[in-house]
Parts: C-alpha cells; sequence; structure tokens
C-alpha cells in the first residue's frame, strides 16, 4: 500500500493522519523541512489497508 503526496497532505491537515514531527534536511543552500509520522500509526495502516481505502472512498463521495 502507498499513499500519493496529494493523498498524505490532505489526511495530514485534516488530522486523519497525525504528523509526530518535523526533519530537516540541508542540501546546498535550501533547507528541506518533511514532516514525520507516528510509526504506531503507520504500522497501524500498514496491517489495515482497508482503513485507507475507507478513507479514499470518503474523499471520493465529498
Amino acid at each position: 500500500m502507498s499513499l500519493t503526496p496529494a493523498e498524505r497532505n490532505r489526511w495530514s491537515k485534516d488530522g486523519r493522519l497525525q504528523i509526530s514531527g518535523t526533519s530537516k534536511i540541508r542540501r546546498g543552500d535550501n533547507l528541506i523541512s518533511l514532516a514525520t509520522y507516528n510509526v504506531d500509526a503507520v504500522e497501524r495502516l500498514l496491517e489495515n489497508p482497508a482503513i485507507v481505502e475507507a478513507w479514499r472512498r470518503s474523499d471520493v463521495s465529498r
């Protein structure tokens, strides 16, 4: 199971996928900030792909 960047952003913003922190990476003059996610929450989604499918169905019906 994989999430698209759009899904990850949407679900992070609406709280379904909770961000646990951020990681910053410097690449030359650029500073890139990445969201990090709770390992237990990610594991739960990997073990239960029906959760992600329900989120996708919910998004389509909106």
